[in-house]
């Protein structure tokens, strides 16, 4: 009988321990997969996180290509804008040193036309005389015109340039206006020829005592600002 209890319980110990090592195989197994699914759920999560990250930086980096392209295609538009701005510019003010040279050579022509001394003996007095009259009245019209065209260019001319400009200006405008006065402005009688020419040729010896470096000095300006202009 003792030998039959310790055969079962013999027995019993053996199946119980048969049965550990199953259920031991068992959790182990539980726990390997646990782990094998908590790995693959985190690479899965991983992966989203990865492919988000991916999509938000390829976003962002499109959205910067989009900025920059556009603040390349402001920029240029800008330059283009400043460069029509400034060849407009320069348009504007090559036309007004020409203009301006212009109206100084023509001042100087009927300088040196009132300045020559014209032999009476050889030439038609009445005819000179009105001729005269007419120099002089244009001297005045051109030193109005220089003068305007003097204020109306200043934004175009350096302040040392223009200085001397404006100094030309007023000083052709101060000599026509006396040797006008001290002629033709005395209301000179035209059948006193001689007497006429007496006052004309001693207005206008005052008026050559006027040096022409000033002219000359203001022409080398305009030449030079004009040169600088088209070599820009």
């Amino acid at each position: 009988m003792q030998t039959f209890i310790e055969l079962v319980f013999t027995g019993l110990v053996g199946a119980g321990g048969a049965l550990m090592i199953v259920w031991k195989g068992f959790i182990d197994i539980k726990i390997t997969k646990a782990i094998e699914d908590h790995k693959t759920e985190l690479t899965h999560e991983s992966n989203k996180h990865k492919a988000a990250l991916e999509k938000e930086i390829a976003e962002y980096k499109a959205e910067l290509d989009e900025r920059s392209v556009s603040l390349k295609t402001q920029m240029s538009i800008y330059a283009h804008e400043q460069h029509v701005g400034l060849s407009r510019l320069d348009a504007q003010r090559s036309k007004a040193i020409q203009e301006l040279f212009g109206i100084i050579i023509q001042w100087h022509e009927v300088y040196l036309e009132l300045t020559k001394r014209y032999s009476l003996n050889t030439i038609n007095q009445g005819e000179l005389l009105q001729s005269y009259h007419f120099s002089a009245r244009s001297l005045i019209k051109l030193a109005d015109q220089l003068s305007i065209k003097a204020r109306d260019t200043v934004i175009f001319f350096n302040d040392s340039s223009y200085k001397k400009i404006a100094k030309f200006g007023m000083a052709v405008s101060n000599i026509s206006i006396i040797f006008y006065e001290n002629t033709f402005g005395k209301n000179l009688d035209y059948d006193d020829h001689e007497g006429s020419f007496e006052i004309i040729f001693e207005e206008a010896r005052k008026l050559k005592k006027h040096s022409e470096s000033d002219i000359d000095e203001l022409r080398d300006i305009l030449v030079s600002e004009f040169r600088k202009l088209m070599n820009a």
